[in-house]
């Protein structure tokens, strides 16, 4: 990284660090804004402007997901404080980690992820592409007590815009490196005014790649998907509001596999060790569906929401990872969910804030494993002869009752109590072994009490304790070198203080928290080589020390800054599998991340603007393995978008990882055997143009 990136990085750590309210440019581009936004959330499930809410969170508004460029949860993370998340070819694999608590390949994750009130069922669902998105809510620290099993080290909650009632477009395309080709169009109007709206939305992309796989000269990193979304919005009484809302995801994929690397080639990304005899592939089909009922009693309001989601991959190609025709692959990772959620949420008039329901879901999974030998050409041998047959078929059924409230115990002062009970029912067996079949039952309290100050009705300060938990569950019957089949549920105890205000006529706004959080049962995804296999693992106990310091300023009319800065020191307090361990850095855990970011938008005449847009995201060194024998130091990673817009066009040119970093999006630490280890390579830099408009 030059000197002068450097000096930047630490400015704002040491200064600005990131922003809980989020800001965005005036819609009119002949009005730059002067002031920060007022951002008014509903992470508690009410509608609070978020310098009220006692929670350190990160709102992304509609207009700052345009200005940086936002498409996934991946692009989420570069802007949020304590959270990292990188995109790893394997079907349900991405490794991403808030407040050192990471995901385990196999396992729930750790965050709970909501797309319009229904929280999605499967890591599966997590990356998809974000299409007509209206806000974006993150919180921090365990959020089990409203949404439940797997938020222990926070939410995600995604908005997509409504239904408009007046006729609206839009479109965009995009080409890029890599022979990126990428369109998507935006439909959205009345068929019955002010009664029956409805939304279109879809998108194709294609991407050549970027990353060659040597054995055969392949570009191993290219793909083919297409995401459709619709909805519709009935509001037959001015009580009862009815919305249907589906989305599919078709993607076929050239597989970015793990090169098998040694210590001393691990940080060296001048070269690809990609070298497979066999081209690794995948197809995914993702479905999200979902009807959401809500009624106005007058003083609260009553909702329900049914879903179903069901998603199918088939991922095939090398196993062994060499060029040697040793071995091949054929994986499935099936998910098929059915959730219903009734609630009761007091309306905003209210003076005491409540919402309390409760959750089902049932769901079935299928990870089925194929490891045939290779004929020598990269195909099975016939008949097939496998080193490893299984079909590990699952199923969840888990049911929860939750309920929360805040209300004004003294002048100035807010008492927030929660309390949510999750019960998770598993199974697991492998359908071609008798006598593979184990059942667990999985539960947990998740209690929740916040105290908050309101010493100005801009600046308060809060405390909060906070229990999180996400379930446990079962590797594959034929992985005997496990020490377990079962894996232990996790829970956490968070303890928090934090502040958050703003000042000068709303053009500076600062929030900040530290917290102790308290963790058992830390799950940790690694690797066997005899027989090889995938597992998850749980260190018995660790502990994580850590804050978030975030700012947002508007230092001139167009022009604001966000920046932020957050620590994460988790350490391993008892590990029992590997004691030696003890006082080592959690793996995945980096132990900062560091963000910036500045708008501008400069008048130029004729209706148009120039509205530049820069970000750098600095991650902290990040340890593979609990010995902590394998590393990666501090990576920045600096975007670039430069639009010229009016009211109806646009056109931006771009990069995206300027500075050309490359890193692991994961590892497996002598995963392939001694000293021989699995790791999969992030793009490198990629750049290209965007060109819109809308009506």
């Amino acid at each position: 990284m030059s000197q002068h990136l450097k000096v930047v990085s630490l400015c704002a750590a040491a200064l600005l660090a990131t922003t809980s309210p989020v800001l965005s440019h005036a819609d009119d581009s002949s009005a730059p804004s002067t002031q920060l936004e007022s951002i008014v959330v509903t992470a508690r499930r009410v509608t609070e402007n978020v310098q009220n809410v006692p929670e350190s969170m990160t709102v992304l508004t509609a207009a700052t997901i345009t200005e940086a460029g936002i498409t996934s949860v991946s692009d989420v993370a570069n802007l949020v404080p304590n959270m990292i998340f990188n995109t790893t070819p394997v079907p349900g694999g991405d490794n991403f980690t808030v407040r050192g608590i990471s995901m385990a390949q196999g396992a729930e994750a750790p965050v709970a992820f909501v797309v319009d009130g229904v929280e999605v069922p499967d890591p599966l669902f997590i990356n998809e592409e974000l299409l007509d998105i209206a806000k974006i809510q993150v919180l921090r620290g365990p959020q089990g007590s409203l949404y439940g099993r797997n938020a222990l080290a926070g939410a995600i909650i995604i908005d997509t815009q409504q239904p408009t009632n007046d006729f609206s477009g839009s479109a965009k395309l995009r080409y890029g490196n890599g022979d990126e080709r990428y369109g998507n169009a935006i439909l959205s109007g009345a068929i019955v005014p002010d009664q029956l709206l409805a939304s279109l939305a879809a998108s194709t992309n294609h991407f050549g790649g970027l990353i060659v796989n040597n054995f055969n000269g392949v570009k191993a990193d290219s793909l083919d998907d297409n995401t459709y979304t619709g909805r519709l919005l009935y509001k037959p009484t001015s009580a009862l509001t009815i919305s249907v809302r589906a989305n599919l995801t078709v993607l076929l994929d050239n597989v970015d596999t793990a090169e098998v690397v040694d210590h001393s080639q691990f940080e060296n990304y001048g070269q690809s060790y990609l070298d497979e005899n066999a081209q690794p592939y995948t197809q995914q089909r993702l479905l999200d569906t979902s009807l959401k009922v809500d009624y106005d009693f007058g003083s609260f309001t009553g909702t329900s929401i049914t879903a179903y989601n069901s998603g199918k991959t088939d991922l095939s190609g090398d196993a062994d990872f060499t060029p040697a025709p040793i071995l091949l692959q054929d994986t499935k990772r099936n998910v098929d969910s059915r959730s219903e959620e009734v609630r009761l949420t007091s309306n905003e008039s209210s003076s005491i804030k409540w919402v309390g329901g409760a959750f089902f879901q049932n769901r079935d999974t299928l990870n089925a494993l194929l490891i045939p030998f290779d004929n020598g050409f990269g195909q099975p041998t016939v008949p097939p002869h496998y080193l490893i047959q299984s079909r590990d078929e699952g199923t969840s059924k888990s049911w929860a009752l939750f309920g929360q409230s805040t209300f004004t115990v003294l002048p100035a002062t807010d008492l927030t109590l929660g309390l949510r009970y999750d019960r998770d029912d598993r199974t697991s067996v492998d359908a071609d072994v008798p006598g593979s079949a184990i059942a667990k039952d999985f539960d947990a309290l998740q209690p929740k009490i916040s105290l908050e100050y309101h010493w100005t009705p801009e600046w308060q300060s809060y405390a909060t304790v906070a229990r999180g938990f996400r379930s446990g569950g079962f590797n594959a019957y034929f992985s005997v070198g496990n020490p377990s089949r079962g894996y232990a549920g996790q829970t956490d105890l968070n303890y928090e203080v934090g502040f958050k205000g703003t000042f000068f006529n709303r053009t500076l706004s600062i929030d900040g928290a530290v917290y102790h959080t308290a963790v058992d049962n830390q799950q940790l995804f690694f690797i066997n080589t005899n027989p090889p296999s995938q597992n998850v693992t749980a260190i018995d106990r660790t502990s994580i020390n850590g804050g978030e310091l975030e700012i947002a300023a508007q230092l001139a009319p167009g022009f604001r800054i966000t920046a932020g800065v957050g620590i994460a020191d988790a350490r391993i307090d008892s590990f029992a599998l590997t004691p030696s361990a003890v006082g080592d850095a959690v793996p995945l855990s980096p132990t900062y991340t560091a963000t910036l970011s500045a708008n501008y938008l400069h008048l130029i005449g004729n209706g148009w603007a120039f509205t530049p847009y820069v970000g750098i995201n600095r991650r902290g060194p990040i340890y593979w393995d609990a010995l902590n024998t394998l590393s990666t130091p501090p990576k920045d990673l600096l975007d670039l978008r430069l639009p010229f817009q009016s009211d109806h066009f646009f056109i931006a040119p771009y990069a995206k990882n300027l500075l050309n970093e490359q890193y692991p999006l994961g590892a497996s630490v002598n995963g392939f055997g001694p000293d021989r280890n699995g790791r999969f390579l992030s793009e490198p830099r990629t750049y290209g143009i965007e060109v819109g408009g809308k009506f």
